[in-house]
């Protein structure tokens, strides 16, 4: 899940904490989140082949420090 919505690890990550017990209000959040499941079934990111045959990655993260 993490690979491929990482949008929806937190919510259900957190549903999952009070599936033993779920309230209503647990029920009305898990379905909120199979509404914005069946909301965003065409997103995504598209991959295609790049006009140029080198590969850049660009990153913000100071890994050294």
């Amino acid at each position: 899940m993490h690979t491929y919505r990482p949008n929806l690890a937190f919510p259900i990550y957190a549903l999952a904490q009070f599936s033993n017990n779920p309230r209503k209000y647990h029920w009305e959040l898990a379905k909120r989140v199979l509404r914005y499941l069946k909301m965003s079934v065409g997103f995504g990111i598209v991959y295609s082949k790049p006009d140029e045959s080198i590969v850049k990655a660009y990153s913000d993260a100071t890994w050294a420090s």
